[in-house]
């Protein structure tokens, strides 16, 4: 059966200008008819636009079409649509990760404005962190952990920000030191390798008595942060862990849109 390029558009559910597109690269061959003023295409061209049309879903583009369909070697195709399934099953899971930190970003916004009013027992996942500043010193350089932080920076969809402070210095007087960083949880371990994880501290998933607290954009970290919790600690006579952490991401903003965020504190502690 022979097509004019309109009912072999038609057929396909193609513009025109797309069929002339794929004939430029040579996915299909018209043949002039007559005095060469009318093209006309075959089934043949028919098989060929539409398998086209497929491997351009599949993600291919149109030089890699055009080559896949001019290659005559079975193993060849087969092995280029292997590698593409490869390719989309990576993404998939990639975009798995980004849809799970997404829902769990919206959740630790609500958890953050639920506790402000009063504090709440939880449990955080065991966490892998990358510790990048102590109390004030400067970020380090890639170089200087061996390409470490760009890893980690790079491979996360979603990292938390925390500090950590030990017991014994939020409960002494004056100024504390404390240590903050990066953190990304255990389930997304598998993105760096076994020795990059080797050199990152672990927190094992364990309770914490969580209450959040407003700051101003100097996000100063001072004792009374904890303060609240401490008492309520005392009150329900819940035994104080080590270490302290508090997640410094802004959670929430107030309704006059004022850079006054919601830092979530943890405490993590032992029921008697």
């Amino acid at each position: 059966m022979e097509y004019k390029i309109g009912d072999l558009a038609a057929t396909v559910g193609l513009p025109v200008h797309v069929v002339r597109f794929y004939e430029k690269y040579g996915i299909v061959s018209p043949r002039r008819t007559g005095d060469g003023k009318y093209r006309t295409f075959e089934e043949l061209d028919l098989r060929r636009l539409t398998l086209a049309r497929h491997l351009r879903s599949f993600g291919f583009s149109l030089e890699q079409t055009a080559e896949l369909l001019s290659s005559s070697s079975y193993s060849r195709q087969y092995e280029v649509l292997d590698q593409q399934a490869s390719r989309i099953q990576q993404e998939i899971r990639r975009l798995e990760r980004v849809q799970r930190s997404i829902h769990r970003e919206l959740a630790d916004m609500d958890f953050a404005q639920e506790t402000l009013e009063e504090c709440k027992l939880t449990r955080l996942p065991g966490m892998y962190w990358l510790f990048s500043h102590t109390e004030k010193r400067d970020f380090p350089s890639s170089s200087a952990d061996g390409g470490l932080t760009a890893r980690v920076m790079g491979h996360m969809p979603f990292l938390r920000f925390f500090l950590l402070v030990r017991r014994e210095d939020l409960l002494s007087k004056g100024y504390f030191p404390y240590r903050w960083g990066e953190a990304f949880e255990e389930d997304q371990r598998d993105l760096l390798s076994p020795e990059d994880l080797e050199r990152l501290t672990y927190l094992p998933p364990r309770k914490y008595l969580a209450a959040s607290t407003l700051v101003d954009d100097a996000c100063l970290i001072t004792r009374e942060m904890f303060a609240r919790q401490l008492a309520e600690c005392e009150r329900q006579g819940l035994r104080v862990g080590d270490p302290v952490c508090a997640e410094l991401q802004g959670r929430w903003f107030d309704s006059a849109g004022q850079a006054r965020a919601a830092v979530v504190c943890y405490l993590p502690v032992e029921e008697p």
